[in-house]
């Protein structure tokens, strides 16, 4: 079934090119998109998401309406049928939810459909210049340069073509791009306004311009789209452009209608199809005249005068109210509300963008039957349709986390899992980690299976990878390198994952991912990095940091506290002489002192060197597991920036953590029971729950420089931090008292 998936939603995509260009490439998509829907396969979910969804819900409605109105009225079975096949793309609102499949599918529709309207607006200038000659095509004038369709079509898809491209200039990070989507929208502008002649394009770039502004600058905003469209007409009214004679002329042709003449002008025809119809209306005013009735309540009204025949009055709000009376009328406007008010429950960009559309399509409305025209029509149900998916994705029965670093990572990842498992408490969650990190997970109530996996595969290595090919629904990764995002697509048929930023080098990246967030390896949290995760599959964050659980020690210790004197790189490292000092300190104030540390010779020499006495040594003694058990009693946790500090802030005791280049905004131990933002500072000391961050002290010769963010003063990882062998014994003993009381 996900074959046919993924061609409903290539179909829906396609959609985008064919609708500013081809009728008979519309209605053949229109096919395969319905018949995807139904071969896809998970329909119990798909109707789910539909009874999810108020805006699918109330174009069913109307268009169910739409055929029980065929039920009355003096229209013919054809004439019924005839006009609820003008309608059936109002059904796309409904089933394009279960095929897009997230927020870069909705980004990839509009992007196609810019790519079109941008090739659109080229050759419309071609022609407006005279480089392209049109004199041998029927319909085509050089002085009204509609390209794919008549000018009023053009110009209200090329009035909501500037508006996405002025929404994309707004939202993107990369100069470039602002550039280009600048430009387009400006150039669209152009040619809405001083080049083809659609009135309608006119009143749609002038209300799309102010909400633009009210949205992104509030009443400054409306203030200056307000400036902006009077410079452009007086720049217009300057250079002599349509949009001032075609105003005119209507002007003219209303003031002549009025006095009895003109009927047969643009204005004079449209005012009488109106007076018509409202008389329609006022003698059928709760049902109106049923779906296919129009044609002949219209003959009726005109037998006998010399008024013509019509088969919409060209007001979309005053023909359905002919065909189905006020609770027609009643149904459409109620579509359009629950569209904008859904237009809050999706993606800011995507939220903008559907409420644009409504605006342009609303307002269209009230000068054309923009539901029956066909690009109208069209248009505004499959971009309702994908900006408004909430997509039905089954839940995933196997998942895989991919958490390929170090065991502070591996640690940091837990509150993911937990979010995954609170979400899908029967799914499979397997976790993929470098061999050797398996025990920050032992025991885990979340994780279904451990994967280790060697960093340098051999043969056998890699075909057991293989082995594992699309074996689970969905694959995560937590790191946003090549070897990550490389095993995600191997192991996943769904991917979801961070990536490092938008430009061209990480595309592939982007492009295997359903859904993605771009690194903020600043400012951002790990914690509330990974969780971004969660929010991209819609389920709930848990920020619980789960530390590994184990048999219990058979240790018999009282009134203790724990150091963890030894990181894994020197550039991380406080002083021999400083722990020296903070352990005869400790033991001052009666306390045991018991020191830990993991198997690495260096590690065992160093701490050898600093239990003496009653220090109570278990360097390279203890699992992490059992660590978690050690420090849950222990009376205070001193360490410097290392996996074990995360572990003895997660188990809940007073952790005093000293800290030197690296950034505490993303890589601060997480307190036990915190939930929420980053939460600590890039500067000073720090308290948040039960951790203490005790920052090095600011070498007076060099600046402004800590955090760093570098490995130490020479700029390798054996190099040593000066912010850390300056730091003196006395601010972490004060920092150690606060935490013991």
């Amino acid at each position: 079934m996900p074959r046919f998936q993924n061609l409903g939603r290539y179909a829906v995509i396609a959609l985008g090119a064919s609708i500013p260009i081809s009728v008979a490439l519309d209605n053949l998509l229109f096919v395969v998109v319905l018949l995807a829907w139904l071969a896809g396969g998970g329909l119990r979910e798909k109707l789910a998401a539909l009874r999810d969804s108020p805006a699918a819900l109330a174009a069913l409605a109307f268009f169910g309406l739409l055929i029980l109105g065929m039920a009355w009225g003096p229209g013919s079975a054809h004439d019924g049928l005839h006009y609820l096949a003008k309608y059936k793309e109002l059904i796309l609102v409904a089933v394009l939810g279960g095929l897009v499949a997230g927020e870069r599918d909705k980004h990839l529709a509009l992007t196609v459909f810019l790519g079109t309207m941008a090739v659109t607006l080229v050759l419309s200038f071609a022609i407006w210049l005279g480089v392209l000659p049109v004199e041998h095509l029927r319909n085509r004038f050089q002085e009204n340069p509609y390209v794919f369709k008549l000018h009023i079509t053009h110009s209200v898809l090329m009035a909501l073509a500037a508006f996405l491209a002025a929404e994309r200039a707004v939202r993107t990070r990369e100069r470039r791009w602002r550039v280009v989507y600048t430009a387009g929208a400006l150039l669209a502008v152009f040619n809405v306004l001083f080049m083809v002649q659609g009135r309608i394009g006119y009143v749609t770039i002038g209300a799309l311009a102010l909400y633009f502004g009210a949205v992104h600058w509030r009443w400054r905003g409306v203030l200056g789209a307000a400036a902006a469209s009077v410079a452009m007409l007086v720049a217009g009214h300057l250079a002599g452009a349509p949009l001032f004679g075609r105003v005119a002329v209507v002007g003219s042709e209303m003031q002549a209608w009025e006095k009895g003449g003109a009927g047969e002008t643009s204005t004079g025809l449209r005012m009488n199809y109106y007076k018509t119809t409202a008389s329609i209306v006022r003698e059928h005013p709760l049902l109106g005249v049923g779906t296919g009735g129009f044609v002949a309540a219209y003959r009726e009204k005109v037998r006998g005068t010399d008024l013509p025949m019509v088969y919409n009055p060209h007001n979309q709000y005053l023909f359905t109210t002919a065909q189905l009376g006020v609770v027609g009328l009643a149904a459409l406007l109620a579509m359009f509300v629950a569209m904008w008010r859904q237009a809050a429950r999706v993606e800011p960009a995507a939220g903008i963008a559907v409420r644009g559309l409504i605006l342009a399509i609303a307002l269209g409305c009230l000068l054309n039957s923009f539901l029956i025209d066909h690009v109208e029509g069209l248009l505004f149900a499959w971009m309702a349709g994908v900006l408004l998916a909430r997509p039905a994705v089954r839940p995933p029965r196997s998942i895989v986390v991919l958490a390929l670093r170090r065991l502070g990572d591996v640690l940091l990842t837990t509150p993911l899992l937990r979010s995954l498992r609170r979400a899908y408490p029967d799914a499979t969650i397997d976790v993929v980690v470098v061999a050797g990190q398996e025990g920050m997970l032992q025991g885990n109530p979340d994780c279904s299976n451990v994967i280790p996996l060697d960093p340098y595969p051999d043969g056998p290595g890699y075909a057991r990878l293989l082995w594992r090919w699309r074996r689970y629904d969905l694959a995560l990764t937590t790191q946003s390198n090549d070897r990550s995002h490389v095993y995600a697509w191997l192991f996943g048929r769904r991917r979801v994952g961070l990536v490092p930023d938008l430009g061209w080098s990480s595309a592939w990246k982007r492009a295997s991912c359903s859904a993605y967030a771009v690194l903020d390896d600043m400012n951002t949290h790990t914690v509330v990095q990974n969780l971004v995760l969660a929010d991209l599959l819609g389920i709930a964050r848990h920020y619980e940091v789960v530390p590994p659980i184990g048999e219990k020690t058979n240790l018999s210790l009282e009134n203790y506290v724990v150091l963890h004197p030894y990181p894994k790189f020197n550039y991380k490292q406080w002083t021999r002489e400083g722990w020296t000092r903070l352990i005869a300190w400790l033991r001052g104030r009666g306390l045991r002192v018991v020191l830990t540390g993991g198997p690495d010779p260096e590690e065992k020499a160093h701490n050898a060197a600093l239990a003496a006495g009653d220090v109570m040594d278990l360097t390279g003694k203890l699992a992490l597991a059992e660590l978690s058990g050690l420090y849950r009693k222990a009376r205070l946790y001193v360490g410097p920036d290392t996996a074990t500090t995360h572990l003895a802030a997660a188990c809940g005791v007073p952790t005093l953590a000293i800290f030197g280049p690296t950034n505490p905004v993303k890589w601060g131990p997480w307190p036990a029971g915190y939930e929420g933002a980053s939460p600590y500072q890039r500067r000073g000391r720090q308290r948040v729950g039960n951790v203490i961050l005790l920052q090095g002290v600011q070498p007076a010769d060099l600046g402004r420089c800590l955090p760093c963010h570098l490995e130490g003063c020479e700029r390798h990882v054996r190099s040593a931090s000066r912010c850390l062998t300056e730091l003196t014994p006395d601010p972490v003993t004060a920092a150690a008292d606060e935490l013991l009381r």
